[in-house]
C-alpha cells in the first residue's frame, strides 16, 4: 500500500496538513485579534441581574468619559484583589477615583456605573457593596 504512493504526494499532503493545522492554531489564538480587524463586535451577556442597560455611545455625550472610568474602576479592583484590600480601604479609593470623574453626576450613567462596581468588587475581590453604600460616590 505504501509502494502506491509517491514522495512527491507524501510532501504535498503533509504540506497541506501543516497548513491547515497551523491556520487553525493561529485562528484560535488570535481570533480576538482577528474579529477586531474585521470588526466584528460580539455582544457580552449581562453580569448583574437588573442592572441597568448602558446607552448605545452616539446617544450618550460621556461616552468616553464613562469608558474611561470603567478601565480606572476595573484597574483598581485589580489591584486591590492582589494587595487583598477591605471594603474600609475600598470605598474611600472609589469616592477618591470618582472625584475626578465629576462629569459622571448624570443619573441615567450612574446606575450602570454603581452596577459595575457592585459587580466587580464581588468579582475580583469577593466584597459585598450595595449600591446604598455607593450612593454619593461623586458628591463631595
Amino acid at each position: 500500500m505504501l509502494s502506491s504512493i509517491s514522495w512527491q504526494q507524501f510532501a504535498t499532503y503533509l504540506l497541506l496538513a501543516l497548513v491547515v493545522y497551523y491556520a487553525v492554531v493561529v485562528f484560535l489564538f488570535y481570533r480576538n485579534d482577528i474579529k477586531a480587524i474585521l470588526n466584528i463586535q460580539t455582544l457580552q451577556p449581562a453580569t448583574v441581574v437588573g442592572a441597568a442597560k448602558p446607552l448605545p455611545p452616539h446617544e450618550d455625550p460621556n461616552h468616553f468619559l464613562a469608558r474611561s472610568y470603567t478601565d480606572a474602576v476595573q484597574a483598581y479592583f485589580l489591584q486591590a484583589a492582589t494587595e487583598e484590600l477591605g471594603k474600609e480601604e475600598i470605598l474611600p479609593a472609589l469616592h477618591r477615583l470618582s472625584k475626578q470623574y465629576s462629569g459622571l453626576q448624570d443619573a441615567a450613567l450612574q446606575d450602570v456605573l454603581l452596577a459595575l462596581i457592585v459587580d466587580e468588587a464581588l468579582t475580583k475581590c469577593n466584597i459585598t457593596i450595595t449600591k446604598k453604600e455607593l450612593q454619593g460616590l461623586w458628591n463631595d
